[in-house]
Formats: C-alpha cells, sequence, structure tokens
C-alpha cells in the first residue's frame, strides 16, 4: 500500500457554493440528532466556546477569515472511544478562505464560489487521503458502515507512519472538523501513544457553528449529510473520510459565508461570537448548574411552573448555554430566555429515549414557544400509518442497535410505543436480554408519571420515531410477542 496522496486538485471537487440568499436574520442555535460518536465525544468541549477553542497560544487572530489556512480533517475509526479503539482511514484538506467564499456573490457557484481568484480561476486545494491499518479486528457493524474492511486495510500503513506526515501538512493552519471533539481526541491520544508532539492549535466545529446559526425551520439537525445537503455540497459525505472532508469543506465555507454577513471577520471575532455577555453569562450559570452534560431533554420553565419550551440534545448543558450567546439572535428564543427562571433536565439512557421523551412533553405541556417534537407530525402517509398500526399490534417487541462505541442500545416496545430502553455492556455478542429496561418518566418536578400521549398526531409522531429507529442499521430482535414483519434486502 503506497503512503498517504497528497497533491493538488481543483476546488470544484469539494462542492459548489450555497446560495448567498439562504442566510435568515433570525438564524440561532439548534441541537443536532448527533451520530452516536459524535455525542460521546461530546464531553470534551467546554461549554462556554462551543465551536472554537485554542488549544494553544496562537498568534494572528485578528488575521481576517478570507487569508486564513484551513485543514478540513475526518477519519474513520473502528470504535467510538480512543481509548479502545482505533484510526482506519485519515483525510484532510487544506485550503485558504478566499473573499469568494465568505460571501461571494448568489451567482457564483462551483470553483469560483470556493474560493476562486477575480477571473474566475479556483484556488488550489491540497488533499491528504490514506487507509490505516488499526492493528485489531474491524467490527462487522463498523465495516458495514464504512465500508472499510479488515483486508482492505491489512497493507495499509500504520498511523505513527502516518500521523508525521499529517502534521506537517496541517502546520500552521486552523483545523476544522464534523464534531471536532471526536477526531481530534483520536489524532491526540494517538500522537501519546507514540510519543509524537501534537500540534496546538485553533480548532473549529462545524456541527457546533451550524447549531448557532442554523434554525430548526431551516435543517431538522446538524448531522453532516444533512447539512451537506442544505447547502448544496457537490460531494455527499458517505462515511468514507475523503468524501466526508470535502462536504465538511463545503459546509464550513457556507457558515463562513453567515458568519460574514454578521460582521464576524476574524478568528478573534468569532471566538467571541460564541460567549455571552457578562449578565447573560452570571444569569446562564445560575439557570444551567443543575444541567448535566448528558444526553436528554430540558424543560424551561417560567416563574408559574408553566412549561416554555422543551429541547433535546446530546449534551443538554452545553446546548443550553448557546441559549445565551450572541449568536442566539431569533426575537421569540431570546424572549423565552427571559421568561425562564427554571431549567428542568431530564437525562436519557439512549438517543431513543431522549426522542420520545421531547415527543410526549411536546404534546403534554404544548409549550408556547415550541420544540422539534412535532415536526414528524407531516409524515401522515399511508405507508406510515400502515407501519404504525402494524406496529401498535404487537404486544411486545425487544430490539437492539449496536453502538458506535460498542454493546447495544435495547428498546422495550409495546402496542408502538416506547416502553423503556437501556445500555447492553459491551462484550455482548448476539443481544440477549440482559437487563431491566429504565422507564420513560419526566423530570419528577413536572409530573410523577409520563400520562399516555393525547393527540393522535403525537402518537403517530412517537410510532414513525420507532418505526425509524427498527430500520436503522445492525438492529436486532431479541424478543417478540405476537407477529412482527419487516422487510429483508
Amino acid at each position: 500500500m503506497p503512503g498517504p496522496i497528497v497533491g493538488k486538485v481543483a476546488t470544484r471537487a469539494i462542492g459548489a457554493w450555497p446560495e448567498a440568499g439562504q442566510h435568515d436574520p433570525e438564524a440561532g442555535p439548534h441541537d443536532p440528532d448527533a451520530s452516536q460518536h459524535g455525542a460521546e465525544a461530546a464531553d470534551q468541549m467546554a461549554p462556554g466556546t462551543p465551536f472554537f477553542f485554542v488549544q494553544g497560544a496562537l498568534d494572528g487572530l485578528a488575521r481576517p477569515l478570507a487569508q486564513t489556512e484551513f485543514v478540513i480533517v475526518d477519519l474513520e475509526t473502528t470504535g467510538g472511544s480512543p481509548a479502545s479503539a482505533a484510526i482506519t482511514e485519515l483525510a484532510a484538506i487544506r485550503t485558504l478562505g478566499g473573499d469568494r467564499a465568505l460571501g461571494g456573490d448568489r451567482a457564483l457557484g462551483g470553483d469560483r464560489a470556493l474560493g476562486g481568484d477575480r477571473a474566475g480561476q479556483p484556488d488550489a486545494a491540497e488533499e491528504f487521503a490514506t487507509l490505516v491499518n488499526p492493528g485489531r479486528v474491524i467490527p462487522p457493524h463498523v465495516a458495514k458502515l464504512t465500508g472499510i474492511t479488515d483486508a482492505l486495510v491489512a497493507a495499509a500503513p500504520r498511523i505513527e507512519d502516518v500521523l508525521p506526515r499529517f502534521i506537517e501538512f496541517a502546520a500552521g493552519a486552523v483545523l476544522v472538523a464534523h464534531n471536532a471533539p471526536f477526531d481530534i481526541s483520536f489524532l491526540t491520544a494517538a500522537c501519546t501513544a507514540h510519543n509524537l508532539p501534537w500540534p496546538r492549535l485553533p480548532t473549529l466545529d462545524t456541527a457546533a457553528l451550524a447549531r448557532q446559526l442554523l434554525t430548526t425551520d431551516e435543517v431538522p439537525d446538524c448531522r453532516l449529510e444533512t447539512l451537506a445537503e442544505f447547502f448544496g455540497a457537490g460531494t455527499r459525505p458517505r462515511h468514507r473520510a475523503l468524501d466526508d472532508a470535502r462536504a465538511t469543506t463545503s459546509v464550513l465555507y457556507a457558515l463562513l459565508g453567515r458568519l460574514t454577513s454578521r460582521g464576524i471577520h476574524s478568528l478573534e471575532a468569532l471566538r467571541g461570537f460564541a460567549q455571552p455577555s457578562v449578565p447573560k453569562r452570571r444569569r446562564m450559570r445560575q439557570l444551567t448548574a443543575g444541567v448535566p452534560r448528558k444526553p436528554g431533554v430540558c424543560l424551561f420553565t417560567a416563574d408559574d411552573g408553566k412549561v416554555l419550551h422543551v429541547m433535546r440534545s446530546s449534551d443538554m448543558q452545553a446546548r443550553a448555554c448557546g441559549y445565551f450567546t450572541a449568536a442566539e439572535t431569533r426575537r421569540r428564543i431570546r424572549e423565552m430566555v427571559a421568561k425562564t427562571t427554571r431549567i428542568l433536565p431530564l437525562s436519557c439512557a439512549t438517543s431513543l429515549e431522549a426522542e420520545v421523551a421531547e415527543i410526549r412533553l411536546i404534546a403534554l405541556h404544548r409549550p408556547p414557544y415550541g420544540g422539534r417534537g412535532g415536526e414528524v407530525e407531516s409524515d401522515q402517509t399511508a405507508d406510515h400509518a400502515r407501519s404504525a398500526s402494524a406496529l401498535a399490534a404487537v404486544p411486545l417487541l425487544v430490539v437492539a442497535r449496536p453502538r458506535f462505541s460498542g454493546g447495544w442500545d435495547a428498546a422495550w416496545i409495546r402496542h408502538g410505543r416506547l416502553d423503556g430502553t437501556a445500555v447492553l455492556p459491551r462484550g455482548v455478542g448476539a443481544p440477549v436480554c440482559v437487563a431491566e429496561p429504565r422507564m420513560l418518566p419526566p423530570p419528577e418536578e413536572v409530573s410523577a408519571e409520563v400520562p399516555p400521549p393525547g393527540a393522535a398526531a403525537a402518537r403517530h409522531a412517537e410510532a414513525v420515531c420507532l418505526l425509524g429507529w427498527l430500520d436503522s442499521p445492525g438492529v436486532r430482535l431479541i424478543d417478540v410477542d405476537g407477529t412482527w414483519c419487516c422487510e429483508v434486502g
């Protein structure tokens, strides 16, 4: 296997610049329905700097974004934690934030929109890409997701041979990644394991930045595939490092364009953009003091206990803190935050539990400032209705889905309603029912138990949510009472 491929490519390979008219002055933060590995890495980011953090001293923070070099990196790995998994593929793109990319004319597309000069000739972007031999077996569900098999990486270089070349490639640039804590944690862990110095570079997280700049009216979540489609990226992500890095580059340019339209023109201004004012910071600390950095649902309540807003996140504290930053410009959300006197967190064992809890709590409280749970109400198709009816006819369905970091998320479904979830430990091969389900209550301060959703739309939304989860890759049937049929192949 040859070493990493490093060469000049035209920027048209990265993707098209989005329409400048897509900017929304009411843009604000929201939370992605994060991938499992992104959620597991979220705790590594400080709440005060949700999308931009400096790992060490950096000269030139005042340098214009248009003159800043970015290295967009993406990894594929054998699992979700650098303590127990390893890198199988590494790709990066080094590019300059040109003035055309940072807020160019709406009519400009293709290579000119991605940093080309005034004559329309594109700047060149360097690409770095290589498979990596992880020195261990790639789990079957990971190989199915990425297409990277043990045979494919058998002759690939080891990470200790790849890292020096990557570090040289990234020198002096701003590192960019989608769910950056995940990628950076693997790279720094690999450097530590092989006694290599890690360059202390500023790092930008496009997932967290998108949460600040986009609204749920624009995109339902901040997954890379969602953002790539929204911004019209020329390359769509497919769980391969180079394609995902190209898609992230398109997303980065689109987000930087929105920043410049808000008057953010330097790294220094970008860092300040994430920070709330001193009075807001003080109030933020008071309201979020009891909110953990865990997945779950938060209820924003007023003086009289009325629920104003329901929020779901893979990191409740970081997401709640985002409501207090300068990036939050939505009038109704600012109004809601001003009325909030308490934030009640409901920690959830699994992402499925959090999604269903959000649907039920919105149906129960009908918050005046909303939430995302009702969005699936529009999916009232005949196919969905038939599938939901079939699911409702099954007295009990126990299923499990593999976690990216190992182990399983198990779900107990009764008559089309989620009854509870549990996390089965690592080392369980064919999943068996070895845990009692964690039932699904709301916060104790709100109600003693979750009543059945009263609205048909909420019941349908929950069924659609469960059907989507059942259709995800790697789901295994543990137990069934009754008959459950699904398509195969």
